[in-house]
């Protein structure tokens, strides 16, 4: 991503949002299948398909 702000190119506005995204989404699943998380935690959730309705 640093480098992506290194430098001004058409489309690095895009490409570093879609990085940011990518980024919480593979912070999100590290945190859920933490241990910790998998115990307790509201976020474990998601993995449910149950919970939404599938």
């Amino acid at each position: 991503m640093a480098s992506e702000m290194a430098i001004v190119r058409p489309g690095a506005q895009v490409v570093i949002n879609h990085l940011a995204g990518i980024l919480l989404v593979q912070a999100v699943r590290a945190y859920i299948l933490n241990q910790e998380c998998r115990d307790r935690c509201w976020l474990q959730a998601l993995t449910n398909k149950k919970s939404f309705g599938k």
